[in-house]
């Protein structure tokens, strides 16, 4: 364990981008950001990266799932009485675990929302070292001069998934001066909310993601901005029609044509089949939500756009109306820095997480409770 104790001293690492505020002092505002997106080595860098797909998918229809009711009846109708048993009692556990922790969750709940008991902002820095502990069973925890830290608005220990993500939430303590700001504190933000997740609700949160999916940004067109909108945002559709084997619609102004409800199914059966855990769901949702586009998170998730062109794409209306108008200090740049922190953060949470699985990201209970709660 010694090889994890590495110490962190607040202000000890510097990981930070600069947000000009356009105020009259005009002073750099230094934020805390996790990593960027890594980027792959290629000689043309705007040329995006293609993801194998597969070939046969297709959006499935009532005969075939019909004819899947009918294989799991003829499945069981063949068991024995031992293995009927079995795999009974198997079932009834994974309902009783079930049930023990859809109390703890919501299905529309995406980022941090569990019960207030304090208020962050005005607690102050107190510690002077920050470490990162092992937990057991591949988790880590997060400490203050030796006391664990807890999720963000809960009573709960912060449990992380993985060391990369247990030392990126621990810088953001590190980075805490005066009082805690949880502004600046994205990763905690994000891992605090998946721990909330309920793992056997995933499928629902991607049936929520879809519902962004009919009215996508990437769909939609300026006549003003054609030539810029054309270059950015044309190779991520491209990506993401070749990915899941659709053709995305391409409108001039609010109306036009929508996707299908054969290609919403099509494109839902495949999030479906990634077998995506809640780190991944959560953070795709983050994404999406900031940017009001699944085709853009999907693309930035799988490497197919840089985290920059992402957030260019993502402001290039906006700020085309600004400098049409007049940008408002204190507004447009104070939410474009929180949009960048965010989604930075999604995607670093994304990066760290993409190789756990459903089952490796189930938060134990035990490890995020104190042992005197437990008794009680």
């Amino acid at each position: 364990m010694s090889h994890l104790m590495r110490r962190l001293r607040p202000r000890s690492l510097k990981t930070s981008f600069m947000c000009r505020h356009s105020s009259s002092t005009d002073k750099p505002v230094d934020m805390p950001i996790p990593p960027p997106l890594p980027q792959a080595n290629s000689k043309t860098p705007k040329k995006l990266k293609i993801i194998p797909t597969k070939e046969d998918a297709q959006a499935p229809n009532i005969e075939s799932r019909l004819d899947e009711v009918q294989n799991r009846m003829d499945l069981i109708s063949n068991m024995s009485k031992e293995e009927f048993d079995e795999r009974y009692a198997a079932f009834n556990e994974r309902e009783a675990k079930r049930a023990r922790t859809a109390i703890r969750d919501d299905v529309f709940q995406m980022t941090v929302s569990d019960k207030s008991t304090t208020d962050v902002r005005q607690l102050k820095t107190f510690w002077k070292e920050v470490d990162v502990t092992e937990a057991g069973d591949g988790w880590y925890y997060v400490t203050l001069d030796g006391r664990k830290v807890k999720a963000l608005e809960s009573n709960e220990y912060l449990l992380l998934p993985s060391e990369e993500m247990a030392y990126a939430v621990a810088h953001e303590w590190a980075q805490q001066t005066g009082t805690i700001n949880k502004l600046l504190m994205p990763m905690n933000d994000i891992a605090s909310g998946c721990q909330i997740v309920d793992e056997f609700a995933v499928n629902a949160r991607i049936e929520h993601l879809m519902s962004f999916f009919n009215t996508d940004n990437m769909y939609y067109r300026q006549e003003n901005l054609k030539e810029q909108q054309e270059k950015l945002c044309d190779p991520v559709c491209d990506w993401f029609d070749k990915h899941f084997q659709v053709t995305t619609p391409r409108n001039f102004g609010l109306m036009g044509a929508r996707p299908s409800d054969a290609m919403r199914e099509k494109v839902h059966r495949q999030l479906l089949d990634m077998k995506m855990n809640k780190y991944q769901v959560v953070s795709l949702y983050v994404i999406t939500q900031y940017t009001a586009s699944i085709v853009l998170a999907l693309a930035l998730a799988h490497g197919a756009v840089d985290l920059p062109t992402a957030l260019q794409i993502n402001r290039l209306e906006e700020w085309h109306n600004v400098d049409a108008t007049v940008a408002i200090d204190g507004y447009h740049d104070i939410r474009d820095a929180d949009l960048t922190v965010k989604v930075s953060a999604a995607v670093a949470c994304w990066m760290m997480t993409k190789g756990l699985t459903v089952e490796q990201t189930a938060t134990p209970i035990d490890l995020i409770t104190s042992e005197k709660k437990r008794k009680g």
